[in-house]
């Protein structure tokens, strides 16, 4: 198997930080929204 070279495997790093990132943005906007909707609903506000 041939190595990666230095750049691209920097840039898979990146591109692998920058997705956990996004997906866990995603599922905490997720849970907020539910929360809030939870929420409204035990309040009649909804």
């Amino acid at each position: 198997m041939a190595a990666l070279p230095a750049g691209a495997a920097e840039a898979i790093e990146a591109y692998k930080d920058d997705t956990l990132s996004a997906i866990g943005l995603v599922i905490g906007a997720g849970i907020a929204i539910y929360a809030v909707r939870k929420l409204g609903q035990k309040m009649g506000w909804l």
